[in-house]
């Protein structure tokens, strides 16, 4: 449902002298970010490489290079432009931040994540299931595909922001959880973002146009999807309490207990129903949680959550259940 500017016949190029430019002036000044919104710089991939190699050569020139935070589609690229990226960073020394994050209990800024990282590549995923993205018009990558993505990503210091989307249509709550398990290896050992939105249905949007076709109900304030043809409401507000768990958890320190648990052998859905569970039983458990309620939603579990949540707590619980597993740090 990503289709807009529909009367435009072509994708428009700035001049690539103009570009030029602009990048010298940005990096002379020492801008500290550069970004580039919407993944439509790798449409044109041979062009989007002459940019990257100008951006080394002004590496080089300014011994200074600013922050490119990047989107693009994992069909739009290829291993020479991975290559590119990585030469954007000189450093032979692997950066792992998730070891040095503080137990702040507020919102988890991923700036502390990517801190030191020159390229930031988010990637539009949304769902691992075939039928999902069909039913919204988007290309299909394997799992095998994004592992093989990943694999050559991971040769450089790129850290990756990879977005899902609960509550697209014909999801069911067995196929997003599956595609969780399919991905979050990825996670493990590095510092790559996990973001999950709720599907929105917005005003002048296909989806807008063909919510009925797949008997999503949404909310009217927010636009954000409430139930649809194949996820009932008590089923989606049991996915979002799930993922609001996962996203506390592996988007902060302690992403490492996360993985020693799961590659003990433990089920994803399993641990974050003890998880919730020990919360409940030690009286820690979120209002939001505790029945059903709308505003339990990813702005949610973007911000207030790391305070509902204490670290401490979080730690207590994790460490109780390693122990009830067995499982040996």
């Amino acid at each position: 449902f990503c289709n807009y500017n529909k009367s435009k016949p072509m994708i428009r190029y700035y001049n690539l002298e103009c570009v030029f430019s602009e990048l010298d002036f940005l990096t002379r000044k020492k801008a500290k970010e550069i970004r580039i919104a919407d993944a439509v710089f790798t449409s044109n991939l041979s062009r989007a490489k002459e940019i990257i190699r100008f951006m080394i050569v002004l590496k080089e020139k300014y011994n200074y290079i600013p922050t490119l935070f990047l989107e693009t589609y994992i069909q739009c690229i290829d291993d020479e432009f991975i290559s590119l990226l990585g030469q954007m960073d000189s450093s032979d020394t692997q950066i792992y931040n998730i070891k040095q994050l503080k137990d702040t209990d507020i919102a988890q800024m991923y700036s502390n994540m990517i801190l030191g990282y020159k390229c930031i590549l988010c990637v539009g995923v949304q769902s691992l299931n075939p039928i999902v993205l069909k039913a919204c018009n988007r290309y299909d990558p394997t799992i095998e595909k994004i592992q093989d993505y990943i694999l050559a990503i991971n040769k450089y210091n790129i850290v990756l922001k990879i977005d899902l989307i609960l509550g697209l249509p014909m999801e069911t709550k067995k196929s997003y959880l599956d595609g969780l398990r399919k991905l979050l290896s990825v996670f493990d050992g590095r510092d790559h973002i996990l973001n999950i939105h709720i599907l929105k249905v917005l005003p002048n949007t296909t989806l807008m146009d063909n919510y009925k076709k797949y008997n999503i109900v949404f909310d009217k304030n927010k636009n954000n999807v409430l139930e649809t043809g194949t996820i009932n409401r008590v089923t989606m507000f049991e996915l979002k309490k799930i993922t609001a768990l996962l996203f506390r958890v592996i988007n902060s320190r302690f992403r490492e207990d996360l993985f020693l648990i799961l590659n003990s052998g433990m089920d994803l859905y399993d641990l974050l129903l003890q998880i919730e569970k020990k919360l409940k039983n030690s009286n820690q458990l979120p209002e939001l949680f505790l029945e059903y309620n709308e505003v339990l939603d990813d702005d949610y579990w973007n911000t207030a959550i790391f305070q509902d949540i204490k670290s401490k707590n979080l730690d207590r619980i994790l460490r109780s259940i390693k122990v009830d597993n067995l499982i040996i740090n």
